[in-house]
């Protein structure tokens, strides 16, 4: 007999612990930002794109350094966190295309939050809720399965789908979501439709160019 792997869903988990989990998670998502006219900080960013790979190396040339981490924006994009202020929640770092078209600029966010309580060997918990509110985003096709993968040697998890948002253009999204220390971050890469799949090479250099501080 094969004994098949125990799969705890939040339903399976005292009442106490799904509000816990929901707590912690006060992020939900930001849907795709309009930047219309200025995108932020006059700064291009320096650098744009990374070595690959989870090496726990120095940060690459060109790297923004932020408390826990480090990436490389995409090459030409300016810093827009500028835009976010007033959220109620707190962005931590943001780029955004210098040139937006059709009154949408691609843009890159992270948030990092550090919640009392948070505890890495619950990140299915956390995954699940973060695909729920995810879910609230979505049109009607949904999200795509979850991808797992690694940020720079941490264990993380990844979906992507199309925003019901009424906006034009059509606007689609990719999130991932990790844990580091006493940190759970998240980054939302958020594009237009039509150049979407062509903007995941940049998604990916950020990535690749990720670095975890201590």
């Amino acid at each position: 007999m094969i004994a098949l792997p125990c799969v705890v869903r939040l339903a399976d988990r005292p009442r106490g612990h799904e509000r816990s989990v929901r707590t912690l998670l006060s992020i939900g998502l930001l849907a795709g930002l309009l930047l219309l006219g200025g995108c932020g900080g006059d700064d291009d960013a320096q650098g744009g794109g990374g070595g690959g790979g989870s090496t726990s190396s120095a940060p690459p040339e060109g790297s923004v350094e932020k408390t826990g981490y480090s990436f490389v924006p995409p090459e030409g994009w300016k810093d827009a966190a500028q835009a976010f202020e007033g959220s109620a929640i707190k962005v931590d770092a943001a780029y955004a295309e210098p040139n937006p078209e059709q009154g949408f600029a691609n843009n890159v966010n992270i948030i990092r939050e550090t919640p009392q309580g948070l505890n890495a060997d619950d990140f299915d918990q956390y995954i699940e809720e973060f695909r729920r509110q995810a879910g609230t985003q979505a049109n009607d096709a949904g999200l795509s399965e979850t991808e797992e993968l690694e940020l720079d040697g941490e264990p993380a998890r990844s979906w992507e789908y199309e925003s019901a948002r009424p906006d034009s253009p059509k606007i689609n999204q990719k999130q991932v979501v990790a844990i580091k220390d006493d940190g759970l971050y998240t980054i939302t890469w958020t594009a237009r439709g039509d150049v979407f799949e062509e903007s995941k090479a940049d998604l990916q250099s950020v990535l690749d160019s990720w670095r975890w501080s201590g």
